[in-house]
């Protein structure tokens, strides 16, 4: 009876199961064209003198999270304006919505370019075309800013072998939190060049990283380095914790081993790179308030926030820096941080979900996080003139978005404070385009 009770209930999920991906694979094939077609953002139509070696950034307006590979198309005018059906891809099934050329065009040269979305639906692929833009090159080389994200977010504090490891317990909102950063600088008209680590990550990748991404950048270019995970404190110095950390060590061995990145050795692994940085940090410190009882079952908190003005510290100079007679202007510094929480205050995150910062992070840059979907909203753009997001109106956002998060899970006894430097800039953080 127990056998014919359990197959029973077996037929019966199996059954919805074959319901739920048959309505699925349904939706799915009737998305409409007109939202499938991309919209190329650079280089624009009828631009004029372009370099020889321009970065080609294009965007899709689904909302939806599909897989798409994109066919890259670069021609003469002439050449795709005889034969539009005829051209064979310059490149196909590229992941990504940016592509760089790897040799030089003509100089003073008419060009044409678009690109084909490929979506596999049911049993066939949907293509979908962009619009034709073309494009006259110039005599040289022009270096455009190039812009380029690392996102890192660690959850899985265990061995190889599957132990734990020390103190600290997985992440599930860290991971999120760097999958989603990728896919929001997709979004932007910048066309950012996303290395994304998540799960479990060493910081032995990260200076790799670091150095691959080093080696291609100028000082036009902005690079933006997001972490998400544990942090820890040790006589005043914060580092951040990767899945590999050393097994029941003292502070003071962990602080000082190969495995955890300071504040102080961030710094020196990024001042090499030659572009302007972005640092984006919610960490926690397992330490003061690892046993705090939270009275809302939405959210967890795993450890005490810590990176505050002793980790910006390390990186402003403030003094020295604005006292050069070539910067006069916090906009021009190397560095602009934004960190979770104060030194004495908790970073939480939502279950399942995300850590508050970023979530608030992300609602501010055209996420929405209550429909989970991407709808260009950019709610952080408060001020003339709109379509731009600068870093005042950013960290502004961060912290009401933080603060409203907290109403709505009827937890407003907690409280978790941005941490920033400078203290004021208009530095750009994106233009967009509102398709809404």
């Amino acid at each position: 009876m127990r056998f014919n009770r359990v197959y029973f209930i077996d037929i019966i999920l199996s059954i919805i199961m074959y319901l739920i991906i048959v309505t699925f694979c349904g939706c799915i094939q009737h998305l409409p064209k007109e939202v499938m077609v991309p919209y190329l953002i650079s280089p624009k139509n009828e631009d004029k003198s372009l370099s020889l070696m321009p970065t080609f950034h294009w965007n899709s307006q689904l909302q939806f999270d599909i897989d798409v590979k994109y066919d890259f198309y670069l021609g003469k005018l002439h050449d795709i304006t005889a034969n539009p059906n005829q051209i064979a891809p310059y490149m196909e099934n590229i992941s990504g919505t940016v592509f760089d050329l790897d040799s030089e065009l003509e100089k003073n040269c008419e060009y044409s370019w678009f690109v084909v979305a490929k979506i596999e639906q049911g049993e066939g692929t949907t293509f979908a075309k962009s619009q034709i833009f073309s494009f006259t090159t110039g005599s040289e080389i022009i270096l455009e800013p190039k812009y380029f994200l690392i996102t890192v977010g660690v959850g899985d504090y265990t061995s190889d072998n599957g132990s734990k490891m020390g103190s600290f317990k997985d992440l599930s909102g860290a991971p999120n939190d760097a999958k989603l950063m990728a896919k929001l600088y997709s979004k932007f008209n910048e066309a950012y060049h996303i290395t994304s680590h998540v799960g479990y990550v060493t910081l032995a990748e990260l200076k790799a990283t670091f150095s691959s991404v080093g080696a291609k950048t100028s000082e036009n270019d902005l690079l933006v380095f997001h972490f998400s995970g544990h942090g820890d404190i040790y006589n005043e110095n914060s580092f951040l914790v990767f899945s590999d950390y050393p097994r029941r060590v003292r502070p003071k061995e962990h602080y000082e081993s190969d495995k955890a990145l300071s504040a102080t050795l961030l710094k020196e692994l990024l001042d090499p790179i030659a572009a302007k940085k972005l640092i984006v940090i919610d960490a926690c410190y397992a330490g003061s308030f690892p046993n705090m009882a939270l009275s809302s079952h939405e959210y967890s908190s795993d450890s005490k926030g810590l990176f505050d003005s002793n980790f910006v510290s390390v990186f402003s100079n403030e003094e020295a820096y604005l006292l050069s007679c070539k910067k006069n202007s916090y906009q021009d510094i190397p560095y602009h941080i934004i960190t979770s929480t104060s030194t004495t205050e908790q970073a939480f995150e939502v279950n399942g979900g995300n850590g508050l910062m970023i979530l608030s992070y992300l609602d501010g840059l055209g996420y929405n996080r209550h429909e989970k979907l991407f709808d260009y909203s950019f709610d952080a753009d408060k001020r003339l003139p709109y379509k731009t997001v600068d870093f005042n109106e950013l960290v502004n956002y961060l912290q009401n978005g933080i603060n409203k998060i907290f109403k709505e899970l009827d937890a407003t006894k907690h409280h978790q404070s941005v941490s920033f430097y400078p203290p004021s800039s208009t530095f750009p953080i994106t233009s967009y385009f509102n398709l809404r």
